[in-house]
């Protein structure tokens, strides 16, 4: 009797360890997928047209916003963004083009002081917009909300002009154009002093 009762006891505790054990994988699981976009909100976020906006930027012991009119200027909350931040300097927007034909529309806004080094793909994220700047042959995404997409903004230099290529899949297609047309002093065409600065 002993001897069944102390088999009885091993095979309790060998039974309470595996349910302990299942119970830990299945809280890991679920934690991990906590942290994973649901697919539907991916294919949302690919969903989307694009307004690319091309902003020459130089340090400055302040913020300054040159030239706008139109389209070419930032929005109050990317201006927000950038002071919050504390990411000071001039600020000219040099271009502004859109691709794709989805009522959803995406703003990357590109923070650029000198013709690339290098070619880069920067992540689209969906949401009002997404600011990237500049550092050295890098770009830094500044913190805001919004969800990841498999989609990517290429830029490469090509000559004097940085350009920049985009697959839209939802639309099937293939698109680019010139950001960027830079001169021989290494600054971007059109780059004409400045209208008002905030120190």
């Amino acid at each position: 009797m002993r001897r069944n009762s102390n088999t009885f006891a091993k095979w309790i505790a060998l039974a309470i360890v595996l349910l302990g054990l299942l119970f830990i994988s299945i809280y890991t699981c679920r934690v991990m997928d906590t942290n994973k976009v649901p697919p539907n909100d991916i294919r949302v976020a690919e969903n989307i047209s694009i307004e690319l906006i091309a902003v020459f930027w130089e340090p400055f012991d302040g913020f300054s916003w040159s030239g706008e009119r139109a389209q070419l200027k930032l929005i109050d909350k990317e201006k927000q963004t950038l002071i919050q931040n504390d990411i000071k300097g001039r600020y000219k927007v040099m271009n502004w083009l859109q691709r794709g034909s989805s009522p959803h529309h995406q703003r990357i806004v590109i923070l650029q002081g000198t013709p690339l080094s290098q070619s880069v793909a920067l992540p689209i994220w969906s949401g009002e917009s997404s600011i990237f700047l500049q550092k050295e042959s890098q770009f830094q995404r500044l913190p805001s909300e919004g969800i990841p997409s498999n989609l990517t903004v290429e830029l490469t230099q090509e000559k004097d002009v940085t350009s920049f290529y985009v697959d839209l899949p939802t639309e099937g297609i293939r698109t680019g154009g010139g950001l960027f047309f830079w001169g021989n002093d290494g600054r971007p065409e059109g780059i004409r002093g400045t209208d008002s600065e905030r120190q």
